[in-house]
């Protein structure tokens, strides 16, 4: 299966989807699905976190081409995605009082 859309004579898409047997398959972005359906990254977004926003006929041809492209979404992206604490980074120092490292230490700050 092969998606070849092209704009103004060149093919809008950077990456090939043809896989041979028992290789891995082509990793599919968001950014190349809006490319082949000839909408914005946060159109395909919007429709695939199923938000408001989207009329249903382009809603329905965006997940199609995810489909047909075998799009998934990046567990390691979403887990990120999802914190909503920040993230906390603890600093081991040699001296405390020397003028240097406390500088460093009002820098972390």
């Amino acid at each position: 299966m092969t998606y070849n859309k092209s704009i103004q004579g060149k093919t809008a898409l950077p990456f090939c989807l043809f896989v041979e047997k028992g290789e891995e398959p082509v990793s599919v972005t968001i950014k190349q699905i809006a490319v082949v359906a000839g909408v914005s990254r946060g159109t395909v977004d919007r429709v695939l976190h199923n938000r408001p926003g989207v009329k249903p006929e382009i809603a329905l041809h965006v997940r199609k081409i995810a489909d047909d492209l075998g799009y998934e979404p990046n567990r390691a992206g979403k887990i990120l995605a999802a914190r909503k604490q920040p993230l906390k980074i603890g600093c081991f120092l040699p001296s405390i009082g020397n003028a240097f490292f406390d500088d460093v230490i009002a820098g972390f700050r």
